[in-house]
């Protein structure tokens, strides 16, 4: 299985040691080192703690632990939103959430287990495009020139990332046959 993990990789650098006094130049304690440990930390960490994880169990984790942390944050920020009149409102919300988002992500982190991490992340991009159309149809939202330049560099940045991976795959198809010659004389 191959995951990507994306950001700064760090050494973290712990120093272990005892304290007998204060700097005389500044509050700061002075530590006589008895010990340090260097482990990855920032991106490299993440990484180290993924390793052989399930990716799709891995963003059930990453939604859910978001949600914690998100929604106490926007009840203490927003005042409790009204009651809708109707259905509509929650269910394009949702299917908003379910589609434009989860979908997606659930995709890409399934994908990473079975294809290239550049394919995957190539379609990952498509989420925030899904938004724009789904708001355009959907909540009437306005559109011009700079939404549908958006859209055109989204689909243009997928198809460079997707273009050298369909050439990288045709070469291999081309030199499969040989392959496979090779093998069929040697059963015969």
């Amino acid at each position: 299985m191959r995951l990507l993990v994306v950001g700064d990789a760090m050494l973290d650098r712990d120093v272990l040691g005892a304290v007998e006094r204060v700097a005389p130049d500044a509050p700061v304690p002075v530590v006589e080192v008895q010990r340090t440990r260097e482990r990855p930390g920032g991106a490299g960490l993440a990484a180290r703690l993924l390793a052989g994880r399930d990716p799709m169990a891995v963003t059930a984790v990453q939604f859910g632990a978001a949600a914690l942390v998100a929604l106490p944050v926007a009840g203490w920020l927003d005042p409790l939103p009204t009651l809708p009149h109707s259905a509509a409102g929650p269910l394009t919300v949702a299917g908003l959430i379910l589609g434009g988002t989860l979908l997606p992500f659930t995709l890409f982190a399934y994908g990473q287990a079975r294809v290239a991490p550049e394919l995957a992340g190539a379609f990952l991009n498509l989420e925030p495009l899904v938004g724009a159309v789904a708001g355009l149809v959907v909540f009437d939202d306005p559109a011009g020139v700079v939404q549908l330049l958006g859209g055109v560099a989204i689909l243009t940045g997928i198809g460079l990332t997707i273009v050298p991976l369909v050439r990288r795959r045709r070469r291999t198809r081309i030199d499969a046959p040989s392959d496979y010659a090779d093998l069929a004389t040697v059963g015969a």
